[in-house]
């Protein structure tokens, strides 16, 4: 398709001069960079902040968090520890 656009003088000059390194037209030059800008402008963009996702592992059995023996059993008897954070095994 043919079409006429009005752009900035020192822009065309930069873009004649790149087309003519690289052995291109002017035409394929806007093309591309056309191409690239559009692409650029539809790609999924990063959430700012998001949360990384981590792989656990294992899933644990649900707890009743008012027990806290229940929490806190998880977390010390694979480590060798009571209650008090207290080495079980002597």
């Amino acid at each position: 398709m043919r079409t006429t656009v009005t752009i900035d003088d020192a822009l065309y000059r930069r873009v004649k001069a790149h087309a003519a390194l690289s052995g291109l037209s002017v035409g394929s030059v806007m093309e591309e960079a056309l191409r690239a800008l559009l692409l650029e402008k539809s790609a999924p963009v990063a959430t700012q902040g998001a949360l990384p996702v981590f792989e656990c592992g294992e899933f644990l059995l649900p707890v009743d968090a008012s027990d806290t023996s229940a929490l806190l059993d998880p977390l010390l008897v694979p480590a060798g520890l009571d209650e008090r954070g207290s080495d079980a095994v002597r």
